[in-house]
């Protein structure tokens, strides 16, 4: 099901309330680029920048996230609105502090951002523990439970999902497929390997 945006002033407000996040995140956000590029003034509504945001970090986009950040007019950045606040998720990921980055997540957000933040919440959590399987042979569950974002008591059920074994406190994750890119996607394969060494330096 694909959620249409509307483009009349009269239904500003309420058009694209909810995000069809991941199976549509390319059209939702093309469409959002193409309201921000056709908004009057060069300026959109706030609500066009969160959405935009969200859909760039849910597509690991990071890059283009801190554009939007820098490109965004002052009125959508306040640190404490769902622009500011994505953006500091942003911030937290490229850093890797997976910790704070799931703090964030778990604040209250408006109603357009609820299922975005939601699904982004488990993205992020299958990016890392990827990461991790390929990262390393062993690691305590303590480590597990922050890079993860899960509690003490959910982190041994998250590994034994996933196929890894635990013995007391140490999981011994099970190593992800390699990822095959074809001749074209250079760009891509540099990416996680950038991803991969970064993950094991911080």
């Amino acid at each position: 099901m694909k959620t249409t945006c509307m483009h009349t002033e009269d239904v500003m407000q309420d058009k694209c309330t909810e995000l069809i996040m991941l199976a549509d995140l390319e059209s939702t956000r093309k469409e959002l680029e193409k309201e921000e590029l056709s908004a009057p003034d060069g300026v959109a509504p706030s609500e066009v920048y969160s959405k935009l945001m969200a859909c760039y970090l849910l597509e690991n986009d990071l890059c283009s996230a801190k554009f939007l950040w820098k490109r965004a007019p002052a009125s959508a950045k306040e640190t404490d609105g769902p622009l500011g606040r994505l953006w500091s998720v942003g911030q937290k990921l490229w850093t890797k502090d997976f910790p704070a980055t799931y703090s964030v997540l778990r604040g209250e957000w408006p109603d357009y951002l609820q299922k975005a933040v939601s699904e982004l919440e488990g993205v992020i959590r299958e990016r890392v523990l990827t990461l991790v399987s390929r990262a390393y042979t062993s690691i305590t569950l303590t480590d597990l439970a922050a890079f993860a974002g899960v509690s003490a008591d959910q982190v041994a059920a998250v590994a034994r999902e996933r196929g890894w074994s635990v013995d007391g406190a140490v999981v011994g994750p099970k190593p992800a497929p390699p990822v095959i890119h074809g001749a074209t996607n250079c760009e891509k394969t540099l990416a996680v390997l950038t991803q991969y060494v970064s993950f094991l330096e911080n």
